[in-house]
């Protein structure tokens, strides 16, 4: 009898405390994503809500490095719409 492949991959856990936590994994062609907390949450994606949702982490994560090396008042200029592209 052959075995089927069960495709299933841990794809990263991201600690944010000591009680909270991400986990984003993988199984065949899907992909969840685990909140975890108090209450733990889990919802499935698909692969193009998963590009939208890390574009957005991205833009949010270039907009605070920039805030955090230039004076509060210049970090707005230094956005651009096409950052949002990343």
């Amino acid at each position: 009898m052959a075995k089927e492949l069960d495709w299933r991959r841990l794809v990263d856990e991201i600690e944010i405390s000591e009680s909270a936590g991400i986990t984003v994994e993988q199984i065949d062609d899907e992909i969840t994503i685990a909140i975890a907390s108090v209450v733990c949450v889990h919802f499935q994606v698909t692969a193009d809500q998963a590009l939208k949702l890390s574009r957005a982490l991205a833009v949010a994560a270039r907009l605070n490095s920039l805030r955090q090396r230039t004076p509060d008042n210049m970090a707005a200029s230094f956005w651009r719409p096409a950052d949002a592209a990343l």
